[in-house]
């Protein structure tokens, strides 16, 4: 188990340890149960859930993104780290760039889906990493 503990906060928007909780409990997972599956200590992920922590090493990402089902990409951006490869998608970027409220994030995500549907707009293809 392996943190790297950052007393910075980000205001409006979801943070790190809200999107892991929201994943988690969306799951039916038990913080333990969750723990358990991706080798860490319970009281870790509590206070990563929480807040104590606002970040993580990429490692623990990476599980904690297959096992939740999330892009990786996002819980990256959401801990302040570059993504391996890639950029995050629509929503995490803005809440992590700009301060918003969950309602702003949803609107705007929900336009960007109406805007990238009429205008046939779609992600590139990257090419791997070197």
């Amino acid at each position: 188990m392996s943190t790297s503990d950052n007393n910075g906060t980000k205001s409006g928007g979801v943070h790190l340890g809200e999107a892991i909780r929201q994943a988690r409990v969306a799951l039916g997972l038990s913080l333990r149960q969750l723990a358990e599956t991706v080798n860490v200590h319970h009281s870790f992920l509590a206070r990563l859930e929480s807040g104590d922590y606002q970040t993580a090493k990429p490692a623990f990402l990476q599980r904690l993104s297959r096992v939740l089902e999330l892009d990786e990409r996002d819980l990256f951006s959401l801990a302040g780290l570059d993504a391996p490869e890639g950029l995050p998608t629509f929503t995490p970027y803005l809440r992590a760039k700009y301060e918003m409220t969950d309602e702003a994030a949803k609107a705007l995500q929900e336009y960007f889906i109406f805007v990238t549907d009429k205008y046939h707009v779609r992600e590139k293809d990257h090419p791997p990493a070197a």
